[in-house]
């Protein structure tokens, strides 16, 4: 066992100075811990664990400032909740029908999978844009879409190319400001819909949440 992993938090004092001066010199509403303490952070996901399907949630805790060893946990399980889910996702499951909204096509991707599907339908978007300019053909959904969609991808992509922990005032405004427009325009999207009797853009409520943190 190499000494970096001895299955021991290692935080040096130099680290934990520089997270608490960054925290005071950019947060705007402190977190009220005292200079020194140990930073934790709360992290949650589901998971299937049988073949029918079924899944649980697993609440961890991690140390933010811990650089785990490639043998070593990077998350400490707390609770785990058995969560009911679909089991199989088949043809029909890419129609939402749960609502009095009506019956559309939707389809939802996490992680990973919804940043790599995202840069693709940025393409599609402006590949159609750019004929329906050419045809000299303006479609107002089209162009919000495009513009939602571009917003969004320049918002992860800000964010990936950032240190993983500590941003600049630059990084911090760039990702702020893509993240309010996305926001706007998804909005926007949502009323041009509702004006024109379309059952497309639903309006998230968790977008709230996202105004508050971004």
């Amino acid at each position: 066992m190499s000494a970096k992993e001895t299955g021991r938090i290692r935080v040096s004092a130099k680290q934990l100075d520089e997270f608490w001066l960054h925290e005071q010199a950019h947060s705007p509403t402190p977190l009220g811990s005292r200079i020194g303490a140990l930073p934790l952070g709360v992290w949650g996901d589901d998971a299937r664990y049988n073949r029918s399907g079924q899944k649980i949630v697993l609440i961890t805790v991690n140390c933010l400032l811990h650089e785990s060893a490639r043998t070593e946990l990077k998350r400490y399980p707390l609770v785990t909740i058995r969560e009911h889910s679909v089991q199989t996702i088949t043809t029909g499951m890419l129609h939402d029908r749960s609502s009095d909204a009506g019956d559309h096509a939707c389809l939802t991707l996490k992680a990973w999978n919804g940043r790599i599907f995202l840069a693709y339908l940025d393409h599609c978007l402006n590949h159609q844009l750019e004929s329906n300019q050419a045809s000299g053909r303006h479609d107002p959904e089209l162009v919000l879409a495009t513009v939602a969609t571009r917003s969004l991808l320049l918002w992860f992509c800000e964010q990936e190319g950032a240190h993983k922990r500590y941003l600049t005032e630059e990084q911090a405004r760039t990702i702020h400001r893509h993240g309010i427009q996305y926001l706007q325009y998804a909005e926007a999207l949502s009323q041009h819909a509702s004006g024109n009797n379309l059952l497309r853009w639903k309006v998230l409520p968790k977008h709230h949440d996202s105004r508050l943190i971004l």
